[in-house]
Formats: structure tokens, sequence, C-alpha cells
């Protein structure tokens, strides 16, 4: 396994709903979802991240684990949905409802709202750090969507881990200083939307029709990938591994296939310096491109 391979964290979205804008497959057959996590597993993969709302993800994740005869190592990584006003009492219930689906108790559990920041230091807060405390969760943190709430999140009390989007197009995070920040801090980064649902890897025919006036950096994006001959997932992945470490990095896949490619570039050799150079260029506070969700429904 490559130190890489390490680092990536298998997003299971794709595998308990259709997700993704790049989806053209729909929800794998839970023959196939199992079959992507044996190979995510066998490529050195070990944290899996689902999440409340990914539709029948954490029971998919519940029975795949349980029928494997080795399963220690795996960590999962589950995103509760707190009802709003429902305070402590809400996050005990959906802790619980998520250990039920899982079969037990997640490796870790992350607020999927990032409204709630404003409460981690009352009552929602403290039943986070008490059910941590009672083994019933092995680390606690947020899943924010913008700079200044992961800011937010790095003076919160006890906090383990804080999830965010970062790609080659939105580096607002690396740029603001906040991932060596978090480092320092000894708090725990997961990177998601490193391929913007797959929006990276699409060509330029499949755009859906909002996408195509604010479309520039995506067209001088795979201008560059062509010119250097890399695939375009290949130098996603590759441009986000190596500028972030030691953050984990979100992937999801749909098929066997995507995950091969993305352990092989999890695997793969730096992208070409003058590569790089020119990527670095491509970052844009658009949050109309980088943020998926203002994007239409």
């Amino acid at each position: 396994m490559s130190a890489s391979a390490g680092r990536l964290v298998l997003g299971t979205a794709q595998l308990g709903m259709p997700y993704g804008v790049a989806n053209r497959h729909g929800q794998p057959s839970a023959g196939e979802a199992a079959a992507i996590l044996d190979r995510a597993l066998l490529g050195g993969i070990r944290h899996l991240d689902t999440a409340t709302d990914y539709g029948d993800a954490e029971s998919l994740i519940g029975r795949y684990l349980r029928g494997r005869e080795q399963n220690a190592g795996v960590t999962v990584v589950t995103k509760l949905r707190i009802e709003d006003g429902s305070g402590p009492a809400g996050v005990c219930v959906a802790l619980a409802a998520s250990q039920r689906r899982l079969g037990a108790a997640p490796g870790v559990a992350l607020l999927h709202d990032a409204s709630l920041l404003g409460h981690w230091e009352g009552p929602v807060g403290d039943t986070l750090r008490t059910c941590r405390a009672e083994g019933r969760v092995g680390a606690i943190g947020i899943s924010v969507y913008t700079p200044e709430q992961f800011e937010i999140a790095l003076e919160l009390t006890d906090i383990n881990v804080v999830q965010a989007p970062f790609s080659v197009l939105d580096r607002r995070l690396e740029q603001a200083g906040l991932l060596v920040r978090a480092q320092a801090r000894g708090v725990r980064v997961m990177l998601r939307s490193v391929l913007l649902q797959g929006m990276l890897t699409l060509e330029r025919a499949d755009y859906p029709k909002w996408l195509k006036p604010i479309a520039a950096p995506l067209f001088l994006w795979h201008e560059l990938c062509a010119r250097h001959e890399v695939a375009p997932q290949i130098a996603a992945l590759r441009f986000v591994i190596e500028r972030t470490e030691p953050a984990m990095i979100v992937v999801g896949c749909e098929s066997t296939g995507q995950i091969e490619e993305l352990l092989e570039a999890a695997n793969g050799p730096d992208l070409p310096a003058d590569l790089v150079g020119e990527l670095e260029a491509l970052a844009t506070s658009d949050t109309r491109l980088i943020d998926p969700t203002n994007w239409p429904l």
C-alpha cells in the first residue's frame, strides 16, 4: 500500500443513492457496491465516508462489514443529520440510528449541517463529547462548506475532525492558510469534492446547460490535461494529494473501473512540475462553479 492510497477515503454517497452530476449509471447494485468496497480495501483504503442522508449507504456498509471475516482497521466516518431544534436528544437519536445501521459504533461522527457550528460549545457539542468519552463514537467533528466556517471550526473545543471541499479549482483553504493551521492545532482534515462530483472529468459536450456560461476554467483545465497527456481524474487527484499532506481525501465512484483509476492515480508518480505550475493558475473563487450546493438540482 502506498502512503498516498492510505490517505484516500472512499465516499459512499454513490453506493447509497444516485449521486453526482457526472453519474451516468445510477446507484450500483448490492453486488456491484460490494465489489467496489472489496477493491477499495484491497487497494489500501481504510476509511469509508457515509452519512444519514446518503440513502441506504450506512445499512449497505453495515451488511458488508458484518459479512467480512477481516474488517479490523476499517474506520467508518458518518455525518449525522440533527433535526432542527432537537438538541442533545437529536444527537443521541441520530448517533444510535447510525450505529444500528452500521452494526458498530462509527469511528468518526460529524455534524452534517454547518449551521450547527454555533451549537458546538453548548448542549449539542457537550453531548457529542459525552458520547465520545463513553465509546459510542471514536472521534467527533463537523462538515463545512466555506473557509469562514472552517476557520470557526478550528476554534471549537475538543474538535477532532473537519471535512471541507478542496479541488484544483477550489483552493480557498490553502490560500487562507487554514490547512496549515489545522495541522498545527492537531485537527484532522478530510477534503471532499476533489473531482467536483465528477465535473472535472466530464467532456465539454456533457456539460449541463447551466454550467456553460461559467465554464471557462473547465475549458482551460481540459486543455491543459490534454496538452500534457494526463487523464483529468489522475491530474485532479494527484494535484490535491501532492499539496495537502497529511489531509485525508474523499473520493467517490460508481464502478470498480473508477476505483481502479483512482487507486492508480494515488499510487502513481507526481505530476510534471510544468503542469502543476499551470494548474495552480486555475484557482477560482466563483462559488457558482466550485460549490455544488449552488448548482441547480
